[in-house]
């Protein structure tokens, strides 16, 4: 059964997925706004050494693509990974979307 059988029918979002799923999603420029309450956000963020590749951005990019979106804690007007406050890292952040209900 494919992933377009397997959702035929059903009414709710409560199905299994045998395939990745895309979903949109909106990236807010840290420069434009920042989130307005605590909690967790996906975040796009640079290496630590980004400055170093100010004049590489393909390499900046490359290291980006694979390494540079994660699941991070926003509070007091800063992004916080484990317990390093990485704000100046981040570029882009935006909401998580909400886990399957059983």
């Amino acid at each position: 059964m494919d992933s377009d059988e397997t959702l035929k029918g059903k009414s709710n979002l409560n199905v299994t997925f045998e395939s990745p799923v895309t979903v949109g999603i909106i990236w807010v420029p840290v420069s434009l706004k920042m989130p307005g309450k605590y909690g967790w956000y996906l975040a796009a963020l640079n290496p630590v050494n980004y400055r170093d590749f100010e004049n590489d951005p393909k390499q900046l990019n490359s290291w980006r693509i694979e390494f540079g979106c994660k699941l991070i804690w926003f509070n007091n007007g800063k992004f916080w990974l484990d317990d390093d406050d990485v704000t100046c890292r981040v570029t882009h952040w935006a909401y998580c979307l909400p886990v399957p209900r059983y």
